[in-house]
């Protein structure tokens, strides 16, 4: 067995310091990638747009990590330099961690008074509903002697003051325990432990008696441990657990997941890639009132805290999911329709066959044009590598092009209402080089620059988004589609991923200006399409990698969808 320390010695940016890797996931992290989901990608899709996310104040050019709220005091762990003899320095010239505070409503942090910050590592905080009593993770010294490892503390609060520091049963010299968190009645404990030589870290959970002395620890169920890593689990009001996991099928590194604890056949569920990224995401907290909180990353190189909020209760989507399941199995199950020849060529769905309407109808199908509408659904449900052609596949007389578009339009909504969840529609612009399109496009251009790894917008770039939202607003046949793209600095699949939270928030921000997310479409392109030489491995200054972190922008008129460009629905 390894046996981890806190180690003080910096890794490479984006990985974080091995003392962090020792807290979070109490064994050595290497990051994973694989196509393995625990849910379909559906799902994820959905939960990537149910979180906002920005940087919180109290990050500095430190590492702080780890939230924990009380009443209005925020408690977390930094590496800041303090001015007292007793901190200690590494060979490496890196800070220990220790316990600070903050209230809401200021800028300054303080640390934690009493026994509780000597010269090791402490983090993780916890503390009890009234006040009295905390468990926190850290070294352990006895007879004098600093301990490798790490355990679960437990201190006392007299006078205002934080003392009387002592060991849980639930400790041992033989392996790590951290990250104690409390249920709403505080009647359990669940916690970290690599005690289990064969799978990693895992969570635990024990009895927390009313006289505070322990039970015996019992290892979570096969559906939340896996044999990877799993770390950092937080429990709300309502017994659903948060939890950190390098677990495949995540987006890399640690990667937060959600379970509800009340369903025993509940499945963990990736938050997505606006909380998830290809770097390590854990000490995730929540309040389920407010549907704020907290989540710990190293995506910017250094350990920052990021605040974020959750839009939907998760469990009201998996209802929303469950429903619509049941009911896209009634009514595929109810279909008694013939065969039809529909083939997949390059990805795309091709048919003899079209989608008919009744003579200068845009809602009414003949019986034949329902039909084959009704085996194109199925058809596409067991097919979710190609894409539906729109156009392609609707009867068009060539003599009414409202009338087509409304057709068009008909069609999107049965197909959507059918298959929910699995696709979503986009237009891809014809050749612009046709007279055609020229003479329909109406504008296209840079919208805006992105800052380096940052996917949220500042003032400047909000300005910008303002200038097109009065024609948007006044004109609801205007659509606009979004191109995002990242510079070649990182890996391939962060950059992807942070092209994609940079297309979220600037379609959020649209929509909250008022702007219909019907339209709003857009693409993530990751560092696919750069513009002059700065690619991988080539040395550029900051101005020359500036104008690959572009965010392109092309305005279109919807009631022209037929000449302007396709409308396809993606099947990924």
């Amino acid at each position: 067995m390894v046996v981890l320390k806190y180690n003080q010695k910096r890794m490479k940016p984006n990985k974080a310091p091995v003392f962090i890797l020792s807290i979070v996931t109490l064994l050595n992290i290497s990051f994973v990638f694989s196509q393995e989901k625990f849910i379909k990608m559906e799902l994820d899709s959905v939960m990537s747009a149910n979180y906002l996310i920005k940087k919180a104040a109290i990050s500095s050019e430190n590492d702080e990590f780890g939230v924990f709220t009380y009443n209005d005091t925020l408690y977390f762990s930094s590496n800041k330099k303090r001015r007292s003899p007793i901190q200690y320095l590494s060979k490496e010239r890196n800070y220990p961690f220790n316990i600070y505070y903050v209230s809401n409503n200021k800028k300054n942090s303080t640390l934690l008074k009493g026994e509780i910050n000597k010269k090791l590592n402490e983090s993780l905080p916890v503390i009890t509903k009234d006040g009295t009593t905390m468990y926190y993770t850290a070294n352990w010294t006895r007879n004098k002697k600093n301990k490798n490892n790490l355990h679960v503390l437990k201190a006392t609060k007299k006078n205002g003051i934080w003392g009387a520091i002592t060991d849980l049963s639930i400790n041992s010299d033989s392996y790590s325990t951290g990250q104690a968190v409390l249920n709403a009645d505080e009647t359990k404990m669940y916690f970290v432990s690599d005690r289990d030589t064969v799978s990693g870290s895992d969570i635990y959970v024990v009895d927390l008696h009313k006289d505070g002395s322990l039970g015996l620890p019992r290892k979570l169920n096969r559906n939340i441990n896996s044999t990877k890593n799993e770390t950092s689990p937080f429990i709300t009001s309502k017994n659903e657990l948060y939890f950190s996991s390098n677990r495949e099928g995540g987006y890399g590194g640690l990667d937060i997941y959600y379970i509800n604890l009340n369903d025993k056949d509940a499945v963990p569920i990736n938050l997505g890639n606006t909380i998830n990224t290809a770097s390590d995401e854990f000490s995730f907290s929540i309040n389920k009132a407010t549907s704020k909180g907290y989540v710990s990353s190293n995506k910017e190189g250094n350990l920052n805290i990021y605040e974020l909020e959750e839009l939907d209760a998760i469990v009201n989507i998996l209802q929303k999911k469950k429903e619509i399941e049941k009911k896209n199995e009634i009514y595929f199950k109810n279909l008694r329709i013939r065969n039809y020849e529909v083939v997949v060529v390059n990805k795309k769905i091709d048919a003899k066959a079209k989608i008919t309407f009744e003579k200068g109808t845009s809602t009414v199908l003949t019986k034949e044009g329902k039909e084959f509408l009704e085996y194109l659904i199925v058809f596409a449900a067991k097919n979710t590598n190609g894409v539906i052609d729109i156009n392609d596949l609707i009867e068009d007389d060539g003599k009414d092009d409202k009338l087509l578009n409304r057709k068009i339009s008909y069609i999107i909504n049965q197909v959507k209402d059918k298959i929910q969840y699995s696709y979503r529609y986009k237009i891809i612009p014809v050749d612009p080089k046709s007279a055609t399109a020229k003479k329909e496009q109406i504008k296209e251009g840079t919208l805006l620059y992105y800052g380096r790894n940052l996917a949220e917008l500042d003032d400047f770039s909000k300005e910008k988004l303002d200038l097109f939202t009065k024609d948007l607003k006044t004109d609801r046949s205007f659509k606009i589609h979004i191109k995002t793209y990242a510079d070649s600095r990182g890996t391939d699949a962060y950059n992807m991923t942070l092209t994609q939270r940079r297309y979220q928030r600037v379609k959020r921000y649209l929509i909250a200006k008022g702007i219909k997310s019907s339209q709003i479409s857009g693409e993530a392109f990751g560092e696919t399409k750069i513009l002059n030489k700065c690619i991988n491995g080539v040395v550029c200054d900051e101005e020359s990698h500036k104008v690959n972190r572009r965010v392109e922008y092309t305005i279109i008129k919807r009631n022209n969808l037929n000449k302007k460009g396709k409308i396809i629905q993606k099947m990924k």
